[in-house]
């Protein structure tokens, strides 16, 4: 009997075999980049910011005359006003036009406009932000519809991954960057301090302006939010998480409220106060930003004090702080209890109108 015949059928079975098994439908097509880039730009948005600065000018340029206005002069100093501009990226993530950023790109901004890939451009008014985690989102003040990116699973990004950026440095809009996932988990720190933890570090280029621009994977998802870059050196710069993102993003939708609260208690207050969480995880209120102007500056409070008492009220949550302070009347004298650095004191504020 020849067997050569049954010998090479069953040689073919299993490349017969594994061309009847069906391709795996979720898998999504392998777009050519370009393709891929010209799609998710159109997302990538500019953010230019208006910032006015407040200093205060008591009009001597010596040393003499510094300490003769320092304890001898009674009226108010006089307050010098400057405007600046400032540029960053972002990334619409909802087709009514919400725009993701980082919150250090929409630091101290007095206005915000967003530029679209076709030059088109709206006001924006911030939503939310999380400086701990430098997230915030923005809202487009139009009706109109627009194009999104999907944020992705970053718990699944590895090393070596290839990686795109989007952004807008120096002013150069849609510029486009290509590098590898250097490492994840990593921490970002400033002098001896973490300022973020469990990033990821890629090669892919970020310069000023780049910040808030979308980190994407081949399947042109967000994987990452563009952070900013190591100053000391190219190639070292960093993204923060889809997935950290997408754990803020229900809170941050939730804060217009609270911002309204927080603008109202800065017009009364001089300052803004901002929560946050001590190393072993304890909420606690903090100064954040002080008007340069007002009573509380002078009274010796600065940002970064820690709130240790709001009259009555030991201060641990933002929310009751401000429907705390919402219950004083204007001319109303407030009882804060400070902690600096070196030293706890008390002072008193008069609540404005």
């Amino acid at each position: 009997m020849n067997l050569r015949p049954l010998l090479a059928a069953a040689a073919c079975l299993p490349l017969l075999l594994a061309r009847s098994v069906p391709a795996d439908e979720s898998a999504p097509p392998n777009t050519p980049l370009p393709e891929m880039i010209t799609r998710a730009s159109e997302a990538v948005v500019n953010i230019q910011t208006d910032r006015v600065y407040r200093l205060r000018n008591l009009g001597f340029s010596d040393f003499t005359g510094q300490f003769f206005a320092d304890f001898f002069e009674e009226k108010e100093p006089d307050v010098v006003t400057f405007k600046c501009q400032s540029e960053g990226s972002g990334v619409l993530i909802e087709p009514e036009g919400l725009v993701l950023t980082n919150a250090h790109v929409l630091e101290n901004a007095d206005t915000v406009r967003v530029v679209l890939k076709d030059g088109k451009n709206f006001p924006a008014r911030i939503i939310g932000k999380d400086r701990k985690d430098d997230v915030a989102l923005l809202r487009l003040e139009t009706e109109d519809k627009f194009p999104v990116l999907a944020l992705g699973d970053s718990d699944g990004v590895q090393a070596g991954e290839e990686v795109v950026a989007i952004g807008t440095p120096y002013g150069y809009q849609q510029s486009v960057s290509k590098g590898i996932v250097s490492a994840v988990h990593r921490k970002v720190f400033q002098g001896a301090e973490a300022v973020l933890d469990d990033v990821i570090q890629t090669d892919a280029s970020a310069y000023p302006g780049s910040s808030g621009g979308p980190l994407l994977n081949a399947k042109g998802e967000v994987i990452g939010l563009v952070y900013r870059g190591d100053w000391r050196a190219q190639g070292i710069n960093f993204a923060i998480p889809a997935n950290k993102i997408k754990s803020l993003l229900d809170r941050l939708k939730s804060e217009p409220e609270n911002q309204e609260a927080l603008a109202r208690f800065k017009e009364r207050f001089g300052f803004v106060p901002e929560e946050f969480k001590d190393e072993e995880g304890n909420r606690k209120i903090r100064v954040g930003e002080i008007d340069v102007s007002s009573r509380a500056y002078s009274a010796g409070i600065r940002s970064g004090d820690l709130i240790l008492k709001f009259q009555d009220l030991y201060v641990t949550e933002l929310d009751s702080l401000l429907k705390e302070a919402a219950k004083f009347v204007g001319g109303t004298r407030v009882r804060l209890e400070i902690a600096k650095k070196a030293r706890a004191f008390f002072t008193y504020l008069e609540a404005g109108e």
